[in-house]
């Protein structure tokens, strides 16, 4: 496609009503993107060249691209407008700006860019932290969860925050995090939106310290259509924390919450971590794991599989790094078996296009690696 690089729990892809597929993603010319070439880091909008499978994508307004990019989200709404967050630096040491523009597929140009917040006081974040995630509602107004940390400016007391622009202007930030407690170490990572089936505002994410430690903990909240927050509830405890982790979460037409995730380093091998599995019947109160018998892997990724059923998307631990899925229809059904995808050296996340609103095409399955 051109420059860029992925993660899980930030949509980064989208398709048009008209069967156009677009990648929305920043390029990263050295891990983890705040090297020197960090302050020009743009958000590259590329758009497939046919309709259906493309054979090679186009870099669009490339003039008017918003720079010191740093991770970005998208979703696209009813008139096939692409609605685009991102946070952006200040410096090279330090992550400022919370920032949305929408990208117009008519013209495939630029919007005016908006400041959402220039206070976030986050510190050297860099690819694979998923610092921001988005979500459109039904009526095409954007929902918008994003990491900062809670004014001291220290990296440790970093929280999630939800906004919404349902009035025509942002809301003041609430702190989705609020109702559980921090420790030591303890930050908030790789934060998820999405809506389910009844019009929920659903938000996930990850309580731990760092570096492959494996006391990572999920959490999902819910706030009700009237606007009232639902309490926290935890997932599944003693998993991966770090930046080789993604949750990821999908929400089918019956209501059903699919949950992928990396579980802990198990010492096995190269001591990647196993494909785990979680699904909710009753909105996100109570969950049952599933997990596939899987390799070992890191980053899963949850999305649809084009005929109603769901896809674990993952890479094996094997040189070179193929990427790998299992299938089913979720819940307790039993898992196909492990298919690779495609070979090559593929050490990097995996997103996957999906939405509740606006989610054209759905017989397409479209991954994105990078």
């Amino acid at each position: 496609v051109g420059d860029g690089y992925s993660d899980g729990s930030m949509h980064q892809l989208v398709r048009t009503s008209g069967n156009i597929l677009y990648t929305i993603a920043p390029n990263c010319d050295s891990y983890p993107d705040f090297s020197a070439t960090g302050l020009t880091q743009t958000i590259r909008v590329h758009k497939a060249n046919q309709t259906g499978i493309p054979s090679s994508y186009t870099r669009k307004d490339s003039a008017n691209e918003p720079a010191a990019v740093v991770g970005n989200a998208a979703a696209i709404d009813a008139s096939d407008n692409i609605h685009i967050v991102w946070s952006a630096r200040s410096s090279l040491s330090n992550t400022r700006y919370l920032r949305y523009a929408v990208f117009d597929t008519s013209t495939d140009t630029w919007g005016a860019v908006t400041t959402i917040l220039s206070n976030l006081d986050y510190d050297d974040v860099g690819q694979g932290d998923e610092n921001v995630a988005i979500a459109l509602d039904s009526n095409g107004k954007a929902h918008v969860v994003f990491l900062t940390t809670v004014g001291t400016g220290t990296l440790t007391d970093r929280r999630i925050y939800y906004t919404n622009n349902t009035s025509g202007s942002w809301a003041t930030a609430t702190q989705v995090d609020s109702d559980i407690s921090y420790t030591g170490n303890q930050k908030a990572w790789h934060p998820g939106i999405a809506f389910d089936a009844n019009g929920r505002v659903v938000t996930t994410w990850l309580r731990g310290t760092f570096n492959g430690t494996g006391d990572g903990t999920i959490y999902i909240r819910t706030q009700e259509t009237n606007g009232t927050w639902n309490s926290s509830v935890s997932i599944a405890s003693s998993i991966e924390t770090g930046i080789d982790q993604a949750v990821t979460i999908l929400i089918d037409a019956n209501n059903r919450y699919h949950l992928g995730y990396s579980g802990a380093k198990n010492g096995v091998g190269s001591g990647w971590q196993q494909v785990r599995y979680s699904y909710s019947d009753n909105g996100g109160t109570s969950w049952t794991a599933n997990n596939p018998t899987a390799n070992l892997t890191h980053n899963v990724t949850v999305g649809p599989n084009g005929s109603d059923g769901i896809r674990l998307w993952f890479h094996g631990d094997t040189s070179p790094v193929d990427i790998h899925y299992v299938e089913g229809a979720g819940g307790s059904a039993t898992w196909g078996t492990e298919t690779i995808f495609t070979t090559g050296t593929l050490d990097s996340s995996v997103g996957s296009r999906w939405a509740q609103y606006h989610y054209t095409n759905p017989n397409y399955v479209d991954i994105v690696i990078g």
